[in-house]
């Protein structure tokens, strides 16, 4: 059952995504066109997974995508530029090919600028308590999701990928993003993530009866809740992870109760039997909380409580959170010390949230806190 927490992969995704024809026109016949290319997409590397965040790009089965038609005017020039290829376009994945509906093509005149910006998953898979929504179909300049984190069950949390935004291209822009049809889309974490790792505490760093945890809780009376985020924001180097693609947050009150691993009609809790640091979770619980990447403090008034019995007997302990120094896609890992006497939460290491994810060893250790 011990967890020990690990270092980061990128996560890219390749589009071949073609299209200029308007979704509800009609399919032109490939005769009555020279070399007509429809959109394709493309996805690489090895699946693997654990919890409710994406740490692999074949873990993406959806994705929303926009797309917009300038002219010989670029993106950042146009007035009037809004989604005239595709608004909110689901994708959707079967093995290793996508399918969508209607088909869009490139235009043939090269001299056509497109744009293309994305996200995953598609608004339509996320639960209806996170409140995703899009921006207008009508709505200028870049598109916008909004999302409201689910205030009780952490299993509604979804983790967001967002697109580094592929501007004023066409099919044989023949670069780094755009090569013979083919759109190379970057995706990023938009959210930031907390997890909890536990040890049990004895003078004799032996535990003469095992710890059983049965409950983690985490509250707050003003912790960011919603916000909108940019899909054309670009991180720069005074921004690497991307935070200010986020628009200023809504403060809210919070109840989360983490998924720990064990079955409450068997067992009294999760079984914590040595001092060695593990992760209660491990296996089928849930231990990631997704989060705006908005920084924790004292204002946000946040408490880790944690149930748990030793010697038959039962208690319940509540102590302040630390702050948290919250980055997209970065996890901050805390460690929560039992004993009879109370608990103590603090800070034990940064994670990329491919790196906590997938349990191996490593990890971010030069992030400053407070």
């Amino acid at each position: 059952m011990n967890r020990i927490i690990k270092t980061a992969t990128i996560l890219c995704v390749s589009f071949a995504l073609g299209g200029c024809i308007k979704g509800d026109e009609p399919r032109p016949e490939p005769e009555a066109r020279n070399d007509v290319r429809e959109m394709r997409f493309g996805v690489s590397s090895p699946a693997a997974t654990r919890s409710n965040t994406f740490d692999n790009a074949d873990e993406i089965t959806s994705m929303g995508v926009f797309g917009f038609s300038t002219g010989a005017t670029g993106f950042a020039s146009a007035t009037d530029r809004t989604p005239n290829l595709l608004y909110n376009q689901k994708l959707t994945r079967v093995q290793d090919d996508w399918e969508y509906n209607p088909v869009v093509y490139w235009p043939l005149d090269e001299g056509v600028n497109n744009s293309f910006f994305a996200y995953s998953p598609h608004s339509s898979e996320f639960p209806a308590s996170t409140g995703l929504s899009v921006s207008a179909a009508d709505k200028q300049g870049h598109p916008t999701l909004t999302y409201t984190i689910p205030a009780g069950d952490i299993d509604e949390m979804r983790d967001i990928l967002v697109a580094t935004p592929v501007l004023d291209k066409n099919r044989d822009s023949s670069d780094t993003e755009v090569d013979d049809g083919m759109v190379t889309y970057r995706m990023r974490h938009a959210l930031s993530g907390i997890a909890f790792l536990f040890s049990a505490f004895h003078p004799d760093e032996q535990v003469e009866e095992p710890y059983y945890i049965s409950s983690v809780n985490l509250t707050a009376d003003n912790l960011p809740v919603s916000a909108t985020l940019d899909l054309g924001y670009a991180p720069t180097v005074s921004d690497v992870y991307g935070d200010g693609a986020w628009g200023e947050a809504r403060m809210g009150g919070v109840n989360w109760n983490l998924k720990l691993a064990y079955d409450p009609d068997l067992e009294p809790g999760f079984e914590m039997s040595s001092t060695d640091v593990v992760d209660p979770t491990t296996e089928n619980g849930v231990n990631t909380l997704l989060l705006l990447p908005k920084d924790i403090d004292a204002s946000t008034r946040a408490m880790v409580n944690v149930g748990f019995r030793h010697h038959d007997k039962t208690y319940a302990y509540s102590v302040p959170m630390p702050p948290a120094y919250m980055h997209a896609g970065l996890v901050t890992v805390f460690l929560v010390t039992v004993s009879v006497d109370g608990i103590s939460v603090e800070f034990h290491r940064t994670n990329t949230i491919e790196e906590w994810t997938d349990g191996s060893p490593g990890g971010v250790e030069n992030v400053e806190m407070f």
